[in-house]
């Protein structure tokens, strides 16, 4: 979800005045930042991902089957951040199953060469493929649609 369909870092960012990846390279002030985040219920209030339903859209005309795959930080704040982002996923129409992992390292549970993960952190795609799923690092949508065009037909035996 968070940085692929959800912004995470623009919510971050108007919360705090900088960017998560700054921060990060400060472990306790992101940890201090992300419990503030959690309890502001911000996870709801996250705004989508520029061009979002341009890939939803091409999601849904693909006819396959589809589950959100999402961490929520850690244990600490599951069950509290699970609720969050199902929330935000109603609120903003997406009716597809959430599975809400306590980690990003986790989603690799999930690794299958015919389940295709798309993900914006490198070392969780990494994690996924070691495991033996296919994964798209993404950064930009039309390079992610067009891989994940790829991979449709691909697997539709080039029809």
């Amino acid at each position: 979800m968070d940085g692929v369909i959800a912004d995470f870092t623009t919510q971050y960012e108007s919360i705090f005045g900088q960017r998560p990846s700054d921060v990060q390279r400060r472990q306790k002030e992101f940890w201090k930042n992300w419990d503030v985040y959690v309890t502001g219920g911000n996870f709801v209030k996250q705004p989508k991902m520029p061009n979002a339903d341009k890939l939803l859209q091409f999601i849904h005309e693909l006819k396959v089957p589809v589950e959100i795959l999402s961490s929520s930080g850690g244990q600490k704040h599951h069950e509290y951040v699970t609720a969050q982002k199902n929330a935000w996923l109603r609120n903003n129409s997406i009716m597809y199953k959430a599975n809400i992992v306590p980690g990003g390292s986790k989603k690799a549970e999930f690794a299958s060469p015919w389940n295709i993960l798309v993900d914006d952190t490198e070392h969780v795609v990494e994690k996924y493929r070691t495991a033996g799923g296919t994964a798209i690092l993404h950064h930009d949508i039309d390079a992610t649609i067009n891989e994940l065009a790829r991979l449709n037909l691909e697997w539709n035996g080039g029809n």
